[in-house]
Protein backbone atom coordinates (compact mmCIF):
# COMPACT_ATOMS: atom_id res chain seq x y z
CA UNK A 1 0.00 0.00 0.00
CA UNK A 2 1.30 3.45 -0.82
CA UNK A 3 -0.22 6.30 1.14
CA UNK A 4 -0.54 10.30 0.01
CA UNK A 5 0.18 12.98 2.32
CA UNK A 6 -2.89 14.10 4.28
CA UNK A 7 -1.01 17.23 5.59
CA UNK A 8 2.01 19.20 6.54
CA UNK A 9 4.04 19.00 9.89
CA UNK A 10 6.12 21.38 10.88
CA UNK A 11 9.77 21.08 9.18
CA UNK A 12 11.53 22.00 12.33
CA UNK A 13 10.21 18.63 14.12
CA UNK A 14 10.80 16.84 11.22
CA UNK A 15 15.00 17.81 11.60
CA UNK A 16 14.34 18.03 15.26
CA UNK A 17 13.35 14.10 15.58
CA UNK A 18 15.76 13.13 12.69
CA UNK A 19 18.22 14.63 14.86
CA UNK A 20 17.66 12.70 18.14
CA UNK A 21 17.96 9.46 15.44
CA UNK A 22 21.67 10.80 13.94
CA UNK A 23 22.48 11.77 17.66
CA UNK A 24 22.27 8.71 19.34
CA UNK A 25 23.82 6.94 16.24
CA UNK A 26 27.05 9.44 16.96
CA UNK A 27 27.00 8.71 20.47
CA UNK A 28 26.65 5.06 19.85
CA UNK A 29 29.97 5.52 17.44
CA UNK A 30 31.70 7.19 20.28
CA UNK A 31 31.01 4.70 22.86
CA UNK A 32 28.32 5.81 24.71
CA UNK A 33 26.13 2.84 24.02
CA UNK A 34 22.99 3.25 26.63
CA UNK A 35 22.69 7.14 26.30
CA UNK A 36 22.72 6.72 22.21
CA UNK A 37 20.20 4.01 22.20
CA UNK A 38 17.81 5.88 24.21
CA UNK A 39 18.21 9.15 22.26
CA UNK A 40 18.05 6.92 19.20
CA UNK A 41 14.52 5.13 20.17
CA UNK A 42 13.10 8.63 21.05
CA UNK A 43 13.75 10.32 17.47
CA UNK A 44 12.53 7.33 16.11
CA UNK A 45 9.49 7.27 18.11
CA UNK A 46 8.74 10.62 17.78
CA UNK A 47 9.54 10.73 14.08
CA UNK A 48 7.00 8.11 12.77
CA UNK A 49 4.24 9.89 15.48
CA UNK A 50 5.13 12.98 13.10
CA UNK A 51 4.97 10.54 9.91
CA UNK A 52 1.60 8.76 10.90
CA UNK A 53 0.35 12.32 11.31
CA UNK A 54 1.55 13.40 7.96
CA UNK A 55 -0.08 10.60 5.90
CA UNK A 56 -3.26 10.31 7.92
CA UNK A 57 -2.05 6.93 8.96
CA UNK A 58 -4.56 6.83 12.73
CA UNK A 59 -4.16 2.78 13.02
CA UNK A 60 -3.12 1.84 16.49
CA UNK A 61 0.52 1.33 17.78
CA UNK A 62 -0.18 -2.04 18.93
CA UNK A 63 -2.33 -3.39 15.51
CA UNK A 64 -0.19 -6.30 14.47
CA UNK A 65 -1.86 -5.75 10.62
CA UNK A 66 -1.98 -2.37 10.61
CA UNK A 67 2.42 -2.91 11.20
CA UNK A 68 2.40 -5.17 8.30
CA UNK A 69 0.89 -2.63 6.30
CA UNK A 70 2.93 0.05 7.47
CA UNK A 71 6.35 -1.55 6.84
CA UNK A 72 5.10 -2.55 3.08
CA UNK A 73 5.21 1.46 2.47
CA UNK A 74 8.80 1.52 3.97
CA UNK A 75 10.05 -1.27 1.84
CA UNK A 76 8.68 -0.16 -1.54
CA UNK A 77 9.76 3.93 -0.31
CA UNK A 78 13.29 2.22 0.15
CA UNK A 79 13.24 0.19 -3.52
CA UNK A 80 12.08 3.57 -4.77
CA UNK A 81 15.23 5.26 -3.24
CA UNK A 82 17.41 2.66 -3.90
CA UNK A 83 17.79 2.01 -8.07
CA UNK A 84 21.31 2.29 -8.89
CA UNK A 85 22.63 -1.05 -8.92
CA UNK A 86 26.45 -0.01 -7.27
CA UNK A 87 24.03 1.58 -4.38
CA UNK A 88 22.73 -1.38 -3.88
CA UNK A 89 25.80 -3.67 -4.06
CA UNK A 90 27.07 -1.07 -1.64
CA UNK A 91 24.63 -1.49 0.64
CA UNK A 92 24.70 -5.31 0.66
CA UNK A 93 28.15 -5.08 2.24
CA UNK A 94 27.49 -2.27 4.44
CA UNK A 95 24.52 -3.02 5.97
CA UNK A 96 25.68 -6.54 7.33
CA UNK A 97 28.72 -4.83 8.90
CA UNK A 98 26.15 -2.47 10.37
CA UNK A 99 24.73 -4.12 11.62
CA UNK A 100 27.49 -6.13 13.38
CA UNK A 101 29.33 -3.46 14.62
CA UNK A 102 26.38 -1.71 16.13
CA UNK A 103 25.63 -5.51 18.34
CA UNK A 104 29.52 -5.26 19.30
CA UNK A 105 29.46 -1.64 20.75
CA UNK A 106 26.09 -2.58 22.45
CA UNK A 107 27.64 -5.53 23.56
CA UNK A 108 30.97 -4.23 24.70
CA UNK A 109 31.62 -1.41 27.43
CA UNK A 110 34.15 1.17 26.30
CA UNK A 111 37.61 1.87 27.58
CA UNK A 112 37.90 -1.65 28.88
CA UNK A 113 41.27 -3.81 28.84
CA UNK A 114 39.39 -6.92 28.49
CA UNK A 115 36.60 -5.99 25.72
CA UNK A 116 38.74 -3.20 24.11
CA UNK A 117 39.64 -5.43 21.19
CA UNK A 118 35.72 -6.45 20.42
CA UNK A 119 34.63 -2.66 20.75
CA UNK A 120 37.20 -1.44 17.93
CA UNK A 121 36.51 -4.38 15.68
CA UNK A 122 32.59 -3.21 16.19
CA UNK A 123 33.78 0.78 15.74
CA UNK A 124 35.42 -0.07 12.26
CA UNK A 125 32.83 -1.89 11.38
CA UNK A 126 30.17 0.62 11.96
CA UNK A 127 32.19 3.25 10.40
CA UNK A 128 32.92 1.32 7.53
CA UNK A 129 29.43 0.22 7.09
CA UNK A 130 28.10 3.71 7.29
CA UNK A 131 30.27 5.17 5.07
CA UNK A 132 29.41 2.84 2.06
CA UNK A 133 26.09 3.58 2.45
CA UNK A 134 26.80 7.23 2.49
CA UNK A 135 29.06 7.25 -0.87
CA UNK A 136 26.40 4.92 -2.48
CA UNK A 137 23.91 7.53 -1.82
CA UNK A 138 26.36 10.31 -2.85
CA UNK A 139 28.09 9.30 -5.66
CA UNK A 140 25.46 6.54 -7.36
CA UNK A 141 22.24 7.14 -6.30
CA UNK A 142 22.16 11.00 -6.11
CA UNK A 143 19.58 11.21 -3.42
CA UNK A 144 19.62 11.14 0.74
CA UNK A 145 19.22 7.64 2.65
CA UNK A 146 15.63 6.58 3.03
CA UNK A 147 16.08 6.67 7.27
CA UNK A 148 16.11 10.38 6.35
CA UNK A 149 12.72 10.38 5.36
CA UNK A 150 10.55 7.34 6.88
CA UNK A 151 11.44 6.57 10.12
CA UNK A 152 11.28 2.83 9.41
CA UNK A 153 14.20 3.11 6.82
CA UNK A 154 16.65 1.55 9.74
CA UNK A 155 14.24 -1.63 9.15
CA UNK A 156 12.96 -1.95 6.05
CA UNK A 157 16.74 -1.80 4.98
CA UNK A 158 17.78 -4.87 6.56
CA UNK A 159 14.96 -6.56 5.16
CA UNK A 160 15.18 -5.50 1.42
CA UNK A 161 18.93 -5.70 1.51
CA UNK A 162 19.12 -9.35 2.75
CA UNK A 163 15.98 -10.28 -0.01
CA UNK A 164 18.15 -8.91 -2.72
CA UNK A 165 20.96 -10.81 -1.59
CA UNK A 166 19.36 -13.94 -1.74
CA UNK A 167 17.82 -13.19 -5.13
CA UNK A 168 21.26 -12.06 -6.29
CA UNK A 169 22.94 -15.40 -5.17
CA UNK A 170 23.26 -18.67 -8.01
CA UNK A 171 20.74 -20.94 -6.79
CA UNK A 172 21.74 -24.83 -7.50
CA UNK A 173 18.33 -25.99 -8.02
CA UNK A 174 16.89 -27.03 -11.11
CA UNK A 175 14.73 -24.98 -12.57
CA UNK A 176 10.96 -25.69 -12.97
CA UNK A 177 10.12 -26.47 -16.33
CA UNK A 178 6.95 -24.69 -17.72
CA UNK A 179 3.95 -26.26 -18.95
CA UNK A 180 1.18 -25.70 -21.28
CA UNK A 181 -2.24 -25.58 -20.93
CA UNK A 182 -2.57 -29.43 -21.14
CA UNK A 183 0.34 -29.72 -18.27
CA UNK A 184 2.93 -31.11 -21.13
CA UNK A 185 6.31 -29.96 -20.41
CA UNK A 186 7.67 -26.73 -22.76
CA UNK A 187 11.23 -26.35 -22.05
CA UNK A 188 14.31 -27.70 -19.70
CA UNK A 189 17.14 -26.93 -18.21
CA UNK A 190 20.45 -26.19 -20.04
CA UNK A 191 22.20 -28.86 -17.35
CA UNK A 192 19.59 -31.46 -17.15
CA UNK A 193 20.74 -33.84 -20.33
CA UNK A 194 17.84 -34.98 -22.13
CA UNK A 195 17.87 -38.73 -23.22
CA UNK A 196 14.79 -39.89 -25.64
CA UNK A 197 12.88 -43.35 -25.36
CA UNK A 198 11.61 -43.73 -28.60
CA UNK A 199 9.95 -46.67 -28.10
CA UNK A 200 8.05 -45.41 -25.23
CA UNK A 201 7.28 -42.21 -27.29
CA UNK A 202 5.43 -44.41 -30.06
CA UNK A 203 3.30 -46.08 -27.02
CA UNK A 204 1.90 -42.62 -26.09
CA UNK A 205 -0.80 -43.06 -29.14
CA UNK A 206 -2.21 -45.55 -27.25
CA UNK A 207 -1.41 -43.94 -23.23
CA UNK A 208 -1.60 -40.58 -24.04
CA UNK A 209 0.76 -40.32 -21.02
CA UNK A 210 4.03 -38.89 -20.90
CA UNK A 211 7.01 -40.72 -21.38
CA UNK A 212 9.82 -40.72 -18.37
CA UNK A 213 13.46 -41.01 -18.83
CA UNK A 214 15.36 -41.78 -15.47
CA UNK A 215 12.92 -39.44 -14.08
CA UNK A 216 12.29 -36.78 -16.28
CA UNK A 217 8.90 -36.51 -18.28
CA UNK A 218 9.67 -35.76 -21.89
CA UNK A 219 7.31 -33.44 -23.95
CA UNK A 220 5.17 -35.28 -26.33
CA UNK A 221 5.03 -33.95 -29.88
CA UNK A 222 2.32 -32.61 -32.02
CA UNK A 223 1.09 -35.91 -33.38
CA UNK A 224 1.07 -37.42 -29.93
CA UNK A 225 -1.42 -34.63 -28.16
CA UNK A 226 -4.31 -36.87 -27.21
CA UNK A 227 -7.28 -36.18 -29.00
CA UNK A 228 -10.31 -34.57 -27.64
CA UNK A 229 -13.73 -35.40 -29.19
CA UNK A 230 -16.81 -32.43 -28.85
CA UNK A 231 -20.30 -34.16 -28.90
CA UNK A 232 -22.61 -32.19 -30.44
Amino acid sequence: MRWEKVESISPIRKKFSLGLKLSGMALLTLGFAQLGFILFAVGLIWMENGWREEYGFKESWFDGVAWAERLEFSKQFYAETHQNETNKLLHRVGIPMILGGAFLLLATPLFNATWGSLWSIGFTLWVIGWGLNLYGHKVHEGRSPALTEDPLGTLAGPIMDFSGALKAAPSSKTELIERDDLGHPMRRHDDIPIKLDLKRQENLSSTNLDPTVEGYPIAPTVNEQPNIKVES
